[in-house]
């Protein structure tokens, strides 16, 4: 689906940067689009997963259950990685509730990453569909 998505929209940008400049500027115009989509995805990856990973951190803190010792708590605090694997040495109950939290915090942090990003896209549809409405004098 995300392929899908980025194909389609990808097509229609680069059409309308291509067709607005001159043709002896195609080439940068071209190298343009690329170095902004890149540049977009990465810096999206970053505040999203930054976000989630925020998420994460403040659930995990909030409901980490008491008994575990700081070493083990700042290595469940690294990612739902470093949870299994502090489980992984922990005895019955303690692992399941340290299991259980990270799992939950895991897929809070992702819920809210995806509520932002879908956020951000409404908000760029929005201002797109604002910027590139066609002018009443033609």
């Amino acid at each position: 689906m995300l392929a899908f998505g980025l194909v389609m929209i990808l097509t229609l940008v680069t059409d309308l940067v291509m067709a607005s400049v001159a043709p002896e500027r195609a080439g940068s115009a071209s190298a343009m689009v690329e170095t902004t989509s890149e540049f977009g995805g990465a810096l999206g990856i970053a505040i999203l997963g930054s976000i989630g990973t925020a998420v994460y951190g403040s659930r995990l803190d909030a409901h980490l259950p008491p008994g575990l010792s700081a070493p083990d708590a700042h290595a469940a605090r690294q990612g739902l990685a470093g949870a299994v694997s502090t489980s992984a040495h922990l005895r019955g109950a303690l692992a399941e509730q340290v299991l259980a939290v990270a799992r939950h915090a895991y897929t809070d942090g992702l819920n809210v990453a995806m509520w932002v990003g879908a956020a951000i896209l409404l908000a760029a549809a929005a201002t797109t569909v604002v910027l590139l409405r066609p002018s009443g004098s033609q």
